[in-house]
């Protein structure tokens, strides 16, 4: 029951996808939620949240964005703040290249 949250309010006219995945992600463990009880589904997603939810989907402890920013900047060229700055937030185009990656 994501109601649990004091920001369930936020997934908004979204509620019924977004509500299915997040519950889907919480009842898998990959979803958790914040200290203070909320889930801010609509705010940017850091790079240590991204290997945190990674690592927990793949199975996998040793995941690091740091690994596929530098694939990402052999392949592209683009210098991803994740190098640097693991609490820095990802681009989308990050996202993009990232699930594109991963279904390959």
């Amino acid at each position: 029951d994501l109601t649990q949250f004091d920001d369930f309010e936020e997934l908004g006219r979204y509620e019924s996808s977004i509500s299915r995945a997040i519950f889907s992600g919480y009842l898998s463990g990959f979803i958790v939620g914040h200290q203070d009880n909320t889930l801010r589904p609509n705010a940017p997603i850091a790079y240590r949240e991204v290997e945190f939810v990674m690592r927990k989907i793949l199975n996998d402890e040793s995941f690091n964005w740091s690994s596929t920013a530098q694939n990402m900047q052999n392949e592209t060229g683009h210098l991803s703040e994740g190098l640097e700055d693991d609490g820095a937030y990802m681009t989308r185009g990050e996202a993009a290249y990232f699930l594109f990656r991963l279904i390959e």
